[in-house]
Parts: structure tokens; C-alpha cells; sequence
């Protein structure tokens, strides 16, 4: 699983940068972007919660194998766009299916972690996992800004679309099950048995809204998650017509790429001291810190006179990533019963995605009319504000203690585990 990710996630890179470029440079329109990122996103919110169901129900090796093999083919497809009337429309269409096929993989990967390593191991493999996505992200970045300056698009989609064969046939050899467990066969954080052994996947579906409407602590996880994506989706979008517009001694593309790299170092640090812990005692309030740092640093972009100055405030991004990440996904392994969790996940992933969806578009129109600092300005203050909110209701709630409870009580309640 982890060499798996090691080189999909530097072939993820490489596809990231080359996309956004290509759709840059073709349309010079920030509108234009935020098409493409809700192109890559929308998929989410239509999909989310029945590929939930699906991971919860099917083998998920297989999930992953043929996600990993769907995605190479639509990757293959982009450089042959150059061949057709309307090449914007057809690169649109083509990330729509990357972004839906993408979606089967990390509610699959996410539940399949306490399968293949010890409850004890969880804190420690969720930050190896975040840590090889920020050596990748270091890599993959700086290494691709040189290469497409210089060699062109094309070759990004092909290393892309070979990590994504290399990543399908490493899962293949995983030989421990990643099956789901059977319905019944767990407690829910409530206490109650899932019921739906026969009811489809729109009774998988009310149970996990039942699970959730019970566990309000993992609600104001996902709600805070919510806002800060909204103002990472305006960010992202408008981060390369902003380096156009400010002083950079070098291409737009290597300016991307080492501001890219200097987060991931940031956040591979981050991640290492967190994967030398046994546990977080306060994985609610670490999150929350995050998000309010991401707001001031949403609003330091709008000051950036040069692009030295926007990569002191970018390279900080690696590391509230990571500290929101890492908590997030050992709390939901801790918490969260094995035939509940893709579709948590999922459900995680269809909030957060609809937010960020929200922020793009938000991020591309206001940027046209307004000006691209003071959109930065404005996502920076609802995301500070937002967080500064949801640290005053984590104390109010007692949030933190219900989670500690949750955890204790849940992996008491399981037999001891150890991998083969």
C-alpha cells in the first residue's frame, strides 16, 4: 500500500501542475480555472455518498486496482485532445472522469489502514502515509515545473499515467483481505447494531446519518474542514494568474513547483513528530488550530508584493495539512466501526469537496470583478473567523472529551489485532 502511494502520489504531482498550466495557458482566464477545478471536483458531490456504500460492501483491493487502471486510461487520453476541435472542452470532460474515478480510491485506502496494521500502529502509518505524500510533494513539484517549462505537457501525463499502472499492480500483491467486515459484525460509536444486512445502499447510507447525528464531535470535524477548504479552493485557483501578476525572476511553472516543495518539507517535518507519538491528546483542538493559521495565512497572500514573500506564506500550507489530516483520519479509524467508515469518508469527502467546489467558483468570479488580493482577503477573514468560532465551541461542547471517551470505549470493545 505505501509503495503504492509513494509513486502514484510523485506522478500526481507532475499531473497537478502540467493541468492547470495547460488549461492556463490555453484560455488565460481565471473563470477558466475554476471550470477545471470544479471539473475535478464536482463528481464528489453526485457520487460521494453511493461510493461510500460501495466500499463498505465490495472487495477493497479490487476498488482500488481498477480506480488505479481507469485513471492511467483518462490520463493517456489527454495528449491526444491536441487532435480535436475544442481541445478545453474535451480536457474539461476528461477531468470530470479523473476526478469521479479518484473519488473510489481514498475512502478504499483510508478504511483499509486498520486492516493491515495494529490499532496501536495507526497514529504512526497515517503519518508515514501523510509524510510520503510530502516527499512527493517535494519531489514531484519542483522536478515537474522544470521538466514541463522545458519538455512540455505531454510528458507529465504519461509519467502520471505510468505511476497510476506501477500503483494498481503493487495493490494487486497486497495479500491480506481488505474486505469489508460483514454487516452486524461491529458497533456503531452509539452502541447500536447496523441493521441494513439486505437494505441496499440507501439504508448503508441513513446508517452512517445515524451514526453521525449521534457523534457531534466528528460533525464539527467536518464542518470546520468544510471552511477551510472553501478558502484553500480560491487560493488554489488563483494562485497561477497570481505569479503572473507579481514580481518572479523565474517562470510561473518553476515559481509553482518550489513553492509546492517548500511546503511539503514543512509538512514532512510535521508529520515525522507526529508519527513519533503514540497518541494525540487533543486531535480536535490541533485541527482547529490549523484552520485558524490557514486563515491568516489566506489573508498574508493578498500582501505579497513578490513571489519570494507569497512562498514564505505558501510553504506554511504543507504543515497545516498535515495537522488536520493525520488527526483526522486516526480519529475516524479509532472512532468509527470498519462497516461504517468508507462511507464516512466518503461523506467526508463529499462536504469538504462541495465547499472547496463553492470556493472556486466563489474564488474565479470574485477575482474578475474585485481583484485576486482582495478575493485572497476576504476567503483569509471567513476562514480565521470561521476557526476562532469553532475553538469556542470545542470548549463549550466538550468535544475533545466525548472523542476520548469514543476512542477508549471502541477499541476496548474490539479484539487485540496483529497484522500478518
Amino acid at each position: 500500500m505505501w509503495s503504492a502511494q509513494a509513486v502514484n502520489n510523485i506522478g500526481n504531482q507532475f499531473t497537478f501542475i502540467a493541468l492547470q498550466f495547460l488549461v492556463y495557458n490555453l484560455t488565460e482566464s481565471t473563470v477558466a480555472m475554476g471550470i477545471l477545478a470544479i471539473c475535478q471536483t464536482i463528481s464528489m458531490i453526485t457520487l460521494g455518498p453511493y461510493i461510500g456504500a460501495l466500499v463498505d460492501r465490495y472487495d477493497r483491493k479490487k476498488i482500488m486496482v481498477r480506480s488505479n487502471i481507469a485513471q492511467a486510461i483518462w490520463l493517456f487520453a489527454i495528449p491526444l485532445t491536441r487532435f480535436l476541435p475544442n481541445r478545453v472542452i474535451w480536457i474539461f470532460m476528461l477531468a470530470f472522469l479523473m476526478g469521479a474515478t479518484n473519488r473510489f480510491f481514498f475512502p478504499s485506502r483510508a478504511s483499509s489502514i486498520p486492516k493491515l496494521v495494529s490499532k496501536d500502529d495507526l497514529l504512526a502509518a497515517n503519518s508515514l502515509s501523510m509524510a510520503t505524500y510530502q516527499i512527493s510533494a517535494f519531489v514531484g513539484p519542483v522536478t515537474a515545473g522544470f521538466l514541463i517549462a522545458r519538455i512540455g505537457y505531454d510528458f507529465a501525463f504519461i509519467i502520471d499515467m505510468i505511476g497510476f499502472l506501477i500503483s494498481a499492480f503493487f495493490i494487486q500483491k497486497i495479500m491480506i483481505d481488505l474486505k469489508p467486515e460483514k454487516q452486524g459484525s461491529n458497533v456503531t460509536g452509539n452502541g447500536d447494531q447496523p441493521s441494513s444486512a439486505q437494505g441496499g445502499v440507501k439504508a448503508d447510507l441513513k446508517e452512517a446519518y445515524v451514526f453521525l447525528k449521534g457523534y457531534l464531535a466528528m460533525v464539527f470535524v467536518i464542518i470546520l474542514f468544510a471552511f477551510a477548504m472553501f478558502g484553500l479552493g480560491s487560493s488554489m485557483i488563483l494562485m497561477i494568474p497570481f505569479l503572473d501578476q507579481i514580481r518572479n525572476p523565474i517562470s510561473a511553472e518553476e515559481a509553482f513547483g518550489v513553492m509546492n516543495s517548500l511546503a511539503a518539507i514543512t509538512g514532512l517535518t510535521i508529520a515525522i513528530i507526529l508519527g513519533r507519538k503514540n497518541k494525540l491528546s487533543l486531535p480536535l483542538t490541533l485541527m482547529s488550530f490549523a484552520s485558524v493559521l490557514a486563515g491568516i495565512m489566506m489573508i498574508g497572500f493578498s500582501t505579497a508584493s513578490n513571489v519570494y514573500i507569497l512562498a514564505f506564506y505558501w510553504m506554511f500550507f504543507g504543515m497545516l495539512e498535515v495537522m488536520a489530516m493525520i488527526p483526522f483520519q486516526t480519529l475516524a479509524q479509532e472512532t468509527i466501526p470498519d462497516i461504517l467508515r468508507g462511507k464516512v469518508f466518503a461523506l467526508f469527502n463529499l462536504v469538504i469537496t462541495s465547499a472547496q467546489i463553492i470556493g472556486m467558483a466563489a474564488g474565479g468570479f470574485l477575482a474578475d470583478s474585485i481583484g485576486i488580493r482582495t478575493t485572497f482577503l476576504f476567503s483569509g477573514l471567513v476562514v480565521t473567523t470561521a476557526s476562532i468560532i469553532g475553538l469556542g465551541i470545542l470548549v463549550v461542547k466538550h468535544f475533545e472529551k466525548d472523542v476520548q471517551t469514543r476512542r477508549t470505549s471502541y477499541i476496548e470493545s474490539q479484539a487485540e489485532f496483529e497484522p500478518i
